[in-house]
């Protein structure tokens, strides 16, 4: 039996309350958060993945014709944290939610925006690999 667990709606309520206006908690530590649970959630992840996890482990896979909509997973590459008994690549995915309030990707994006645009870190500079491999996805 489960002792610790939450309903579809307590879920919801928590994501609505990191959406909505806190007053006393700022835009960015907001949405870094509900992006950083809603990948943990539904990749089932502990912290440690998403605290190590970089720019460079994150990627998708072209259109996987799964149905009549398009599926564009998120996968995120696992090198940190408890190694598997064999000693494999480990992998954790999550796919876009209908609902945008738990939406892992959209909150991911939205954040990723944020960050970019209003919050002055400058955007990664792509053109070689050794200037964004070891930038973090969520910042402290």
């Amino acid at each position: 039996m489960i002792i610790d667990t939450y309903s579809h709606d307590q879920f919801k309520e928590v994501c609505r309350a990191f959406w909505g206006n806190l007053a006393t908690v700022p835009l960015g530590i907001r949405l870094r958060s509900l992006a950083d649970f809603l990948m943990r959630h539904h990749m089932l992840l502990r912290g440690l993945s998403t605290r190590h996890a970089d720019l460079a482990d994150l990627f998708t896979l072209p259109d996987l014709k799964e149905g009549i909509t398009p599926c564009q997973p998120l996968i995120l590459t696992m090198g940190h944290g408890k190694m598997n008994q064999y000693g494999r690549m480990e992998y954790a995915v999550a796919l876009r939610n209908k609902d945008p309030v738990i939406c892992p990707l959209g909150a991911l994006a939205i954040y990723l925006f944020w960050r970019w645009e209003f919050s002055g870190e400058p955007f990664p500079n792509f053109s070689h690999r050794a200037a964004w491999y070891d930038r973090k996805v969520y910042r402290s």
